[in-house]
């Protein structure tokens, strides 16, 4: 049986008029000006992002203090100006609307799904997308969810006003860590995703994207957890697999202690043909306190046309 999860739909009325958040708009003004690392988007596509934004919660053993990072980590997406944000490590719908509240024009919906502080949200920006509310759930497989998924899949589905789409996101962030038993896990969260993918949602756009804590470009079953979404080249492929057998460079994990590439975005085979680019972008160039200040990860986007 499908368990039922508290799932919020935040909305947000302000005063003055929305105006753009674009680079060109002189009226906004943001922490950080991040436009030399950011690139310019269109209304014309389509552009999702999943990023992890590390312990965004209101007390954390990192010691984190949310009313100060807010402003950098709304700068960013602000800039960016994509039509869909799926954060990662979100502590609370209470700090999901500080954030939306610092960027006029957007909305964000959250679930209470996950374990440890550590849940799902998205960001949208409403004159772009519209979501489909009866579509937005936390995606339950039974009662031994913990062990493939710490974090339930979060899923929405939306219609994007400049491309004329409708599309399916789902929202995950899988088990950490290094070990045997840790991939495990991950491979099984993989082969549930593509099972609950073909048989739910056939013949539908869908975008898998979020922290998949493991690599994707590895050649060999054994190494590669989520080998059965590459093997299955026809209906699925990695937009950001470039990314991944490229320079490190681009990895969306610079961290602390190594470099690497975790956090990626699946698309199913309605959308190779209208799937224009996907790219890291890299705040830190703009702002060297990006590790302390906004996240040990790093936004990932893809555009579709």
């Amino acid at each position: 049986m499908r368990n039922r999860f508290y799932i919020t739909v935040i909305s947000f009325v302000f005063i003055l008029g929305w105006t753009s958040c674009k680079k060109d708009d002189p009226e906004t003004s943001w922490t950080v000006d991040f436009s030399d690392c950011i690139e310019t988007t269109s209304s014309q596509s389509l552009e999702v992002v999943t990023f992890n934004i590390e312990h965004f919660r209101l007390s954390s053993s990192h010691d984190y203090n949310i009313t100060i990072r807010i402003p950098y980590i709304a700068s960013i997406i602000g800039q960016l100006d994509a039509d869909v944000v799926a954060l990662q490590e979100i502590g609370s719908e209470y700090v999901t609307l500080r954030l939306a509240d610092e960027l006029p024009g957007w909305e964000g919906v959250f679930t209470t799904s996950a374990s440890g502080n550590q849940s799902l949200a998205y960001l949208y920006k409403t004159s772009e997308v519209e979501l489909y509310e009866e579509e937005t759930e936390a995606i339950a497989f039974g009662d031994e969810d913990w062990f493939a998924f710490p974090r339930l899949p979060f899923k929405i589905k939306i219609h994007h006003a400049g491309t004329g789409m409708d599309v399916y996101l789902i929202n995950n962030h899988l088990k950490c860590c290094g070990g045997n038993d840790n991939k495990i896990r991950r491979r099984e969260a993989s082969e549930k995703l593509q099972d609950y993918i073909d048989n739910q949602l056939a013949d539908q756009p869908v975008i898998v994207l979020g922290d998949y804590n493991d690599y994707i470009s590895e050649e060999y079953y054994s190494d590669n957890v989520f080998w059965n979404f590459v093997e299955d080249s026809d209906n699925y492929r990695f937009a950001d697999m470039e990314i991944a057998m490229g320079d490190d460079e681009y990895w969306s994990y610079p961290g602390d202690r190594y470099t690497s590439h975790l956090d990626h975005i699946l698309i199913t085979n309605e959308l190779f043909d209208v799937h224009q680019s996907t790219s890291t972008i890299r705040p830190s160039y703009c702002y060297s306190d990006y590790l302390s200040m906004v996240s040990d990860h790093r936004p990932v986007m893809a555009v579709f046309r």
